[in-house]
């Protein structure tokens, strides 16, 4: 009976031993992020990264209510721009050299869409200024040559 309850208390204390570590390792992993999430050096990568536009110079699209996002990703594997711009999809190509952007080549489905057309001009008219970018944690800023943010974005990944 002595050897059944002393092998229970080893077991007991091991078991405590290796909950008390691996949340420690917890704290330290959640410490350790959340000390990355507040500050100012990017979590999101210009690269492959679904980029949500929240903005197109002062126009916000936060509020408006459209059947699906509008967005710009950047293809690493094939230097392919892609996105959506209110109505038509939008393609193109660029090249990256740290915080520069030169994108090339950019088309547009033509689809008509009468209640989104202004959306989908401010966008085609914004990216072809694009020539530098910042991100920011979630967010990233795409500006002009005079330094104007032409749009800002907020990466979104699947759920």
């Amino acid at each position: 009976m002595h050897r059944v309850l002393q092998s229970f208390v080893l077991s007991v204390m091991a078991w405590v031993l290796v909950a008390c570590t691996s949340h420690q390792t917890y704290n330290q992993a959640s410490s350790a992020l959340q000390a990355t999430s507040f500050n100012e050096s990017p979590l999101a990568t210009f690269n492959n990264t679904y980029w949500k536009v929240l903005k197109i110079r002062d126009m916000s699209l936060e509020d408006l209510r459209l059947n699906q996002d509008v967005y710009i990703q950047f293809r690493a594997d094939s230097n392919k721009v892609r996105g959506f711009n209110g109505c038509n999809r939008v393609m193109g190509q660029y090249e990256v050299s740290k915080d520069q952007v030169m994108l090339s080549k950019m088309a547009s489905s033509r689809r008509y869409c009468q209640d989104t057309s202004h959306i989908e001009q401010a966008y085609m008219d914004a990216i072809s200024g694009v020539v530098r970018f910042k991100i920011s944690g979630e967010t990233m800023r795409l500006y002009n040559s005079q330094n104007k943010i032409l749009f800002e974005l907020e990466a979104t990944y699947l759920r």
